[in-house]
């Protein structure tokens, strides 16, 4: 009898024992989660799979990825995807897991040297906004023919690719609101923009070529264009036609060559903000500018130069 009770003490105990220690792991585990700070699971893949529920931003720009894991499909509530800067990834695999992600409304693949954007993109319905910037082997044609099929696509970045000329069929994308385009190598915009209606921004900074007359004169047509980044363009003039231009709200024009401004930017009374930093027009000059347009907010010291 006394061998049987000690034998169960010994069971007991060393039962007991276990239960403590994994109750005190399963403590640790909890509390590990609980201490994770956003910044800590919106960059890491590991720390993203240990709480999935409250990942709503991924920010894995370069981070030398290899692939996508599956068990990222976990984060269900993501809605921003950052993977700029990892060229390594199987983009159409990696599409199998990225489309599992129904909440996604912001993917960034920047420089990640895609040939050819992968199809499943067009399974992303929620997506609002892509950066496809520092991809130029991109046939645009056949992007922008995926990309149509996006039905809330409003921001779309495409700077960095040395495009010289834009097909037409951007003007398909049915909700597009800003479109940026900067240092890229146009001429001139395609004369299908103007029936963007919804086009409210337009980024042309470091388009050196670009045809100044004949640029405001299709600006002009965008009938809700508010703002305007035609910065870091060699620019010595300002065309009038930019008088044309009635509801913009913001202009950005600093990084240029400037010595004066047209008259016609007196004429535009909706105008916010103007940015002329770093050009060559001198401080008597832009305190006059600044009591000839009361309304307006002119900015003349900041960037670089």
């Amino acid at each position: 009898m006394k061998t049987y009770f000690f034998l169960f003490f010994i069971a007991f105990t060393f039962f007991s024992c276990n239960e403590s220690t994994k109750n005190n792991k399963d403590t640790k585990d909890s509390a590990a989660k609980k201490e994770l700070k956003p910044e800590d699971y919106q960059t890491s893949i590991e720390n993203a799979l240990s709480v999935p529920e409250k990942v709503d931003i991924l920010r894995l720009g370069q981070k030398s990825l290899k692939s996508i894991p599956t068990e990222l499909a976990k984060c269900k509530n993501l809605k921003s995807l950052y993977l700029g800067y990892n060229p390594d990834i199987d983009y159409e695999k990696a599409f199998e897991t990225i489309i599992q992600f129904e909440k996604l409304e912001e993917l960034q693949l920047t420089g990640n040297h895609l040939k050819k954007l992968p199809k499943k993109i067009t399974a992303l319905k929620k997506l609002k906004a892509l950066w496809l910037d520092a991809n130029n082997k991109l046939n645009w044609e056949e992007t922008f023919q995926l990309l149509k099929q996006l039905p809330n696509l409003q921001e779309i970045f495409i700077g960095d690719n040395d495009i010289k000329k834009l097909p037409e069929n951007i003007a398909d994308l049915p909700v597009l609101e800003i479109l940026n385009l900067e240092r890229n190598e146009l001429t001139e915009l395609p004369k299908s923009l103007e029936n963007v209606t919804r086009l409210q921004s337009i980024n042309i900074t470091g388009n050196l070529n670009i045809k100044l007359i004949n640029l405001f004169q299709s600006l002009s047509k965008y009938k809700n264009l508010q703002v305007l980044q035609i910065s870091e363009n060699a620019m010595t003039i300002l065309p009038e036609e930019i008088a044309m231009l009635q509801n913009l709200e913001v202009l950005w024009v600093n990084n240029n060559r400037l010595k004066d401004l047209p008259k016609g930017l007196l004429q535009l009374k909706k105008l916010k903000n103007l940015y002329l930093f770093n050009n060559d027009l001198d401080s008597m000059y832009l305190e006059n500018l600044k009591k000839q347009m009361p309304t307006t907010e002119i900015v003349t010291k900041g960037g670089m130069k």
